[in-house]
């Protein structure tokens, strides 16, 4: 097995669903390897399933790219799943994908009880008013959170922003701030997140 490379880039290629799935397999109890890029390679759903299942074996990976592909909410749900019982992973990258609000829902969950990520972008897809309601009710118990992207997506701005700015107080030590994300007026929340922690310290 591998134990020297720590770093793999293969994006841009036609990796398609059965090399995600090879890849998967040399990647399930691997711990040496720790960056996977596999942005643009028209990656489905059953890809998707089988790299969060490596993700549950014991791979030591803590960045995974997965932008630009074509992953659903299955998928999402996949990757969420292994989330809940990783313990590495630090970044994920899935904007530009086709998940909607089943896969941000699922992603939410695992965010409620998942303390080892820290930066998610989600970006590009279509996830609406349900998915990001349920990711800001998860980022009010996540304290790990530091990187959010939610752009490009089918949310109204005040619920991105919110979402933002509670990750921003995880940044900045304002934890103990989060359960008064929902008084925030939306008038405030079209601003920008910044502006929501500075109406949040002032209150």
């Amino acid at each position: 097995g591998n134990t020297t490379v720590t770093k793999l880039y293969l994006g841009f290629n036609a990796v398609g669903d059965g090399g995600a799935a090879a890849i998967a397999d040399a990647l399930a109890g691997n711990t040496t390897l720790q960056s996977l890029d596999l942005n643009n390679n028209a990656i489905r759903d059953r890809g998707a399933t089988a790299l969060g299942n490596a993700l549950q074996q014991g791979c030591g990976l803590s960045l995974l790219y997965l932008g630009g592909n074509a992953i659903g909410d299955a998928g999402a749900a996949a990757l969420a799943g292994a989330l809940a019982a990783n313990a590495t992973l630090r970044a994920l990258h899935l904007g530009g994908n086709a998940i909607g609000d089943a896969g941000a829902c699922a992603i939410a969950a695992a965010l409620a009880e998942n303390t080892a990520l820290c930066e998610l972008y989600l970006g590009g897809n279509r996830i609406g008013e349900r998915g990001g309601t349920a990711i800001q009710a998860a980022l009010v118990r996540n304290g790990e959170m530091r990187k959010l992207g939610l752009h490009n997506n089918e949310l109204a701005a005040p619920l991105c922003n919110k979402c933002e700015a509670l990750v921003l107080m995880n940044v900045q030590g304002l934890c103990n701030c989060k359960a008064a994300i929902n008084s925030v007026p939306n008038d405030v929340c079209a601003a920008s997140d910044a502006v929501i922690v500075a109406f949040l310290r002032g209150s």
